[in-house]
């Protein structure tokens, strides 16, 4: 058994990828299949193979969000594109926007709870010493650099949400930046979506 425990710690890093690698792989097959079906392009497809389960349809959006935002490697922003494609524009902007806020605030309290070995396991040392400018500097710096993480599209703000809770920022404090934020971080998306949809909608 002890050996068994000094072959997993040695190889920690490279289980990890393996298992993200792996679920690239399911999670790709799964929604190619769900696309060949129409599912992931319109949303009468989606609520027809739902049938009188259709209602649960933001509920399992936002789950895949969140276990998502978890693993390393796998394609956030694709899900958050099928979002508006499946939903439209305001109702995949409303279900993207719960699912960021949820997705940040787990990554904060799961620190807070249980501390540096959650950040350890689910990021790369290089990772830390990338950041360790953005990690030492003054909380009132540190607090807007989050805001901007936040705010931006294909920003690490997972990472720095989870930097956020080994500071010294209030929890309620955490709590509204995140709010505000994830708002710009959407709207942005929603809107660089339709700008491309429109100039396909040009060509075709």
């Amino acid at each position: 058994m002890n050996w068994f425990l000094r072959f997993s710690k040695r190889n920690k890093n490279k289980f990890k990828y393996s298992f993200s690698f792996l679920s690239v792989i399911l999670l790709s097959f799964v929604l190619y299949k769900f696309y060949k079906m129409g599912i992931l392009t319109n949303e009468k497809a989606l609520s027809d193979f739902l049938g009188d389960w259709y209602f649960i349809a933001p509920i399992i959006f936002i789950s895949i969000r969140l276990l998502v935002s978890f693993v390393p490697f796998l394609p956030n922003m694709f899900l958050i594109i099928v979002g508006f494609s499946v939903f439209g524009t305001i109702k995949g902007a409303i279900y993207n926007y719960i699912s960021s806020v949820l997705a940040a605030l787990a990554d904060f309290f799961l620190v807070k709870i249980f501390g540096y070995k959650v950040l350890k396991t689910t990021f790369s040392e290089d990772k830390m010493k990338k950041y360790k400018k953005q990690i030492n500097q003054s909380q009132k710096r540190f607090n807007r650099f989050l805001f901007i993480t936040n705010s931006i599209p294909l920003a690490p703000s997972n990472f720095f949400c989870m930097i956020a809770a080994l500071t010294s920022l209030p929890i309620k404090r955490f709590i509204n930046i995140i709010l505000v934020s994830k708002f710009p971080e959407t709207l942005i998306i929603g809107l660089v979506l339709k700008y491309f949809e429109s100039l396909l909608r040009s060509f075709l």
